[in-house]
């Protein structure tokens, strides 16, 4: 049987400084073994036992509201599973995104689950077009499911929002003063990564396009069980990246992330550009000081689109004019091989792994601490 999730190697492996323009910016950030955050469930399923048939949680619909409100577990088909002292084939062990994430997104599933290293919290994130899909076919109570509308452009779903909540859930930061950490999430969704920074112990701002979606980003805080204290550092704002007017005006945040650098499905090299300038622009105006802005990329998106988004994202996205961008390549032995970005374009990284890459960026005239 495959070694799951009892052992751990926490590999610090970062670059110290790097040559760059620049004199070396203090490092903020380390990401820790990913074997934290994903593994190998395949031993939970054979013929007669599918991930589909154990962990589809619409099993649990009759127990959905008091989900919602934190009150009960996801539990899935009770007949597949061992009690977790008994044995590792239990439903927190096999049905997590950290085991699951090639089946992301599944379009019938309400609700994924994220296992936090360290603390085994369970987050909920809550796909909440799944549970409008739902509530429109009367499949469950129409009242728990708030009349707004989301886009069907996978405003509800996880997409690559769960591989770089799990990227998040191994990083570490490391500014030398204890201080209320400012955490802003642009394009949420669903807020996996919010829910992961909400754990962290972080202020978080998780903000979409629209208000309609903020709904689903609640409904998962509540059911992963945060407190009332904790829900208290919790905001769900509107941002549109392309209209500054909405922007949080007077405010400076110690990371500004953004979990899929497209906002759309297949955009033209234009929109990219503006998304990504945008974002840059953001920063700029919006980030700490001693802050880190946060970008994950799944180069395999790069790929249907052509060659001409790759280089718009290279020039755009990651421009270095005022920025010093690091990129972090999960390899083997959950190490992370990092290194500073000194090209004009984006190299053709590899994807063996499941996590993104992680693209970190610091203001290149930040003082040292």
């Amino acid at each position: 049987m495959p070694r799951v999730r009892w052992w751990r190697i926490w590999w610090l492996w970062l670059p110290r400084g790097g040559s760059v323009e620049t004199p070396p910016l203090p490092e903020h950030v380390n990401l820790t073994d990913w074997r934290e955050v994903v593994w190998d469930a395949s031993f939970c399923w054979d013929q007669d036992w599918t991930f589909f048939q154990c962990c589809r949680n619409g099993r649990d619909l009759d127990v959905l509201p008091g989900i919602l409100q934190g009150l009960a577990k996801v539990r899935g088909h009770p007949d597949c599973w061992q009690p977790p002292e008994e044995g590792p084939v239990y439903h927190d062990n096999c049905c997590v995104l950290n085991a699951n994430l090639d089946k992301v997104p599944r379009f019938d599933h309400m609700i994924w689950q994220i296992r936090m290293p360290e603390t085994e919290q369970i987050l909920n994130v809550v796909q909440g077009q799944v549970l409008e899909t739902w509530e429109s076919r009367g499949i469950i109570p129409p009242e728990v499911v708030p009349k707004v509308g989301l886009q069907g452009n996978g405003e509800g779903l996880v997409w690559e929002a769960g591989e770089s909540a799990l990227a998040l859930a191994v990083t570490e930061f490391g500014w030398r003063s204890a201080r209320r950490i400012r955490f802003l999430e642009v394009a949420s969704s669903v807020g996996a990564p919010s829910l992961v920074a909400l754990a962290k112990g972080f202020h978080v701002w998780s903000s979409d396009l629209r208000d309609e979606s903020a709904w689903q980003r609640w409904a998962g805080a509540r059911a992963s069980s945060f407190t009332e204290a904790q829900l208290k550092r919790f905001r769900t704002p509107r941002l549109d990246l392309l209209d500054e007017r909405t922007w949080p005006h007077g405010l400076f945040f110690d990371v500004i992330f953004l979990g899929s650098p497209f906002f759309m499905v297949g955009p033209t090299s234009e929109q990219q550009a503006a998304f990504c300038r945008s974002f840059q622009r953001l920063l700029a105006l919006h980030l700490a000081p001693q802050g880190l802005g946060m970008m994950f990329l799944n180069p395999v998106r790069l790929e249907p689109t052509g060659g001409n988004i790759r280089q718009t994202y290279a020039d755009d996205c990651l421009k270095r004019s005022s920025f010093a961008v690091m990129v972090h390549q999960p390899v083997a032995e959950g190490r992370w091989h990092s290194k500073w970005l000194q090209e004009d374009t984006l190299e053709d990284f590899d994807a063996p792994l499941h996590l993104p890459l992680v693209f970190t960026l610091r203001r290149r005239n930040a003082s040292i601490f």
